[in-house]
C-alpha cells in the first residue's frame, strides 16, 4: 500500500507564481447542466462559439515556489474525469500514525 512517503518521493513542480488553469467542460455535460439549472441560465454562455470551461487561479502551495504532488494529482483527476462522475475530496483523515 502507498503512503505519503511514496508521494513525497515524486517531487515538486516548479510553480513560482499564480497561474490560470483552464479545464474544458464537454459541451454535452455543459448543456445538461444548463437545462437542469434553468434558473441560472443567464450565467451560462449559450453561444456555440464559446468553449465551456472552468478557470482556476492556482498559486504555489509549497515554499511559495512549488506545487506539491498532491495538488498536481487533484488537477489531473479533475481534468481527466471529463465531468463523467462526481469527485469528492476529503481531509478528514487523522495525521496520527499507528
Amino acid at each position: 500500500m502507498l503512503d505519503n512517503s511514496h508521494i513525497d518521493q515524486l517531487g515538486l513542480m516548479y510553480w513560482p507564481e499564480k497561474q490560470l488553469i483552464r479545464i474544458k467542460i464537454p459541451r454535452e455535460i455543459y448543456q445538461k447542466e444548463l437545462i437542469e439549472f434553468e434558473q441560472r441560465k443567464e450565467s451560462f454562455p449559450n453561444s456555440k462559439d464559446v468553449q465551456p470551461e472552468i478557470k482556476l487561479a492556482v498559486g504555489p502551495t509549497y515554499m511559495g515556489k512549488f506545487l506539491r504532488v498532491q495538488d498536481i494529482m487533484i488537477l489531473n483527476i479533475i481534468a481527466s474525469n471529463q465531468f463523467q462522475k462526481p469527485i469528492y475530496f476529503s481531509i478528514t483523515v487523522s495525521k496520527r500514525t499507528y
